[in-house]
């Protein structure tokens, strides 16, 4: 057994490596890779779990390979157990006290928005938006409301904004 894993990044961007810190949401596809199987039959177990809680995986499951979406923040440890059976005969993977998870590394969110903008067209903060620098945003939705609480304008992009025009004004 051989597992490895690969990611997809929100951006689309795929990636081999994720123990140093990606944004969420982060898609990670792990796979067993076995080999030289002959006439074995063979399980595989799969445990996604924060560091120190092994007994109470995230996940939890039992295909030759997997895929999951991580969306939270923080550290997270995959790990592969897989036993091969011919008749009387059982190999385990990984040996006892063996065990070598694969680390994710999930940034925590980050979302600033400026405490004022200036709508007049001189091309210097006439948008009001998300400063860049964002990360981790896994679902976002803008709202802004007047003084006496009626909605004036709503975006759902993070590369949105408001122009400060409400009616065409």
């Amino acid at each position: 057994v051989d597992p490895r894993a690969s990611y997809t990044t929100a951006a689309g961007e795929e990636i081999e490596d994720a123990s140093s810190a990606q944004n969420a949401p982060l898609i990670g596809r792990f796979t067993a890779n076995p080999s030289n199987l002959g006439d074995y039959s063979a399980r595989y177990e799969w445990k996604i779990y924060r560091p120190g809680e092994e007994d109470s995986p995230l996940v939890h499951r039992f295909e030759e390979d997997i895929e999951y979406t991580f969306s939270e923040s923080g550290s997270f440890y995959v790990q592969l157990y897989a036993t091969f059976v011919l008749g009387t005969d059982t190999i385990a993977y990984p040996e006892e006290g063996e065990e070598n998870p694969i680390q994710v590394n999930i940034s925590e969110s980050k979302l600033e928005f400026p405490n004022a903008f200036s709508p007049n067209g001189d091309g210097f903060n006439d948008v009001y938006k998300a400063k860049e620098g964002y990360q981790s945003i896994v679902d976002f939705k803008a709202t802004i409301f007047n003084r006496w609480g009626q909605k004036i304008y709503s975006w759902n992009d993070l590369e949105g904004g408001w122009d400060g025009k409400w009616n065409g004004r």
